[in-house]
């Protein structure tokens, strides 16, 4: 039997290794305020197929390299502190003015993340070898930051690479460059209202990405088309949207 089309045969030969040193800090509550900090720095790497990915056997381990999913750093603080105004704390216990400023809580969620990895490609026609990912020549040892990648410029220094014109797969390994990093704070102030007995009203305002902070996504990564080195796209970190929302809500509980 002779087979003239194409193939495809998934085998569980992708290996996966993972690294990191965890810390954590929490502090109780106490005078209203509680806090808990955590932080990860790792590594993960990954190697077989698919890999970067290239599916030819003999060239299995070019596609050795950094996980796609990898950050090497991760920070993220929460905090929740209760304003010492109104009924039982330091200031302001009785009064019209402790009707107004008493009972509110201000929360927030801050946290930097590493960017992700990319590889650099390029167009895979001279390699002659469909089905896989060709790679970029890399022609520079070091590849330097040049700024930011939008508005005009390049994220990184497009010069270090070039495309591939022979039947080879290009010097520069699969996910050898990181994107922009992530910083954000989302931030909520709540109250909760005794109407009468069992009856409770309780009032949120959440505000995602309050300093209304861009998040990029990794740039242009071919060194074959248009735009090579800049960044065209947000990275909006699981939400729907990137800029700053607001949202309101109230629950009547009895």
């Amino acid at each position: 039997m002779r087979i003239t089309g194409t193939t495809n045969v998934f085998k569980p030969v992708l290996d996966v290794n993972y690294n990191s040193l965890q810390v954590a800090v929490s502090k109780r509550l106490q005078n209203g305020l509680s806090m808990r900090m955590a932080y990860t720095w790792s590594k993960n790497m990954q190697g077989g197929f698919p890999g970067g990915s290239i599916w030819i056997p003999e060239y299995k381990e070019l596609n050795r390299s950094l996980a796609p999913v990898d950050r090497t750093h991760n920070f993220i603080v929460n905090s929740t502190y209760e304003l010492p105004f109104g009924k039982g704390k330091a200031y302001l216990t009785h009064g019209f003015a402790a009707a107004i400023v008493g009972g509110w809580s201000l929360s927030g969620t801050f946290y930097h993340l590493s960017g992700l990895p990319f590889s650099v490609l390029a167009d895979g026609s001279s390699c002659n070898c469909p089905g896989n990912t060709q790679r970029a020549d890399r022609v520079k040892s070091q590849v330097a930051r040049t700024g930011r990648g939008v508005f005009g410029t390049t994220y990184f220094d497009t010069s270090a690479f070039a495309p591939v014109n022979t039947v080879k797969f290009g010097s520069a390994n699969y996910y050898s460059l990181r994107g922009p990093g992530a910083t954000n704070l989302d931030a909520a102030i709540s109250r909760n209202f005794h109407i009468w007995e069992r009856l409770n009203f309780a009032l949120r305002l959440d505000s995602y990405n309050v300093t209304n902070t861009p998040h990029f996504n990794n740039p242009n990564n071919n060194v074959s088309t248009s735009g090579f080195g800049t960044i065209t796209a947000l990275n909006p970190l699981g939400r729907q949207i990137d800029q700053r929302y607001f949202r309101l809500g109230g629950r009547l509980s009895f």
